[in-house]
């Protein structure tokens, strides 16, 4: 018989947003857990250091053909 695992705490992982269950390895930290893998940790890092986009200006256009392309300024 399988053990029911729905009492175990949940977090919302802080890049993917998807909720991830405690496990045996986070039991002394798990107050510090963010992320729900090392995948979304080394992803946080390569966000963090991107220019954020200006809302104002739009980033992309429809090009004739079906696809996008960056909008000149």
């Amino acid at each position: 018989m399988a053990h029911s695992k729905s009492h175990l705490p949940t977090k919302v992982c802080v890049v993917c947003q998807r909720p991830f269950t405690w496990r045996k390895k986070w039991e002394k930290n798990w107050h510090e857990v963010k992320y729900c893998s090392k995948r979304c940790q080394g992803n946080s890092k390569s966000k963090s250091s991107t220019k954020p986009r200006n809302s104002e200006t739009p980033t992309t256009a429809p090009a004739t053909d079906g696809q996008y392309r960056r909008a000149v300024e």
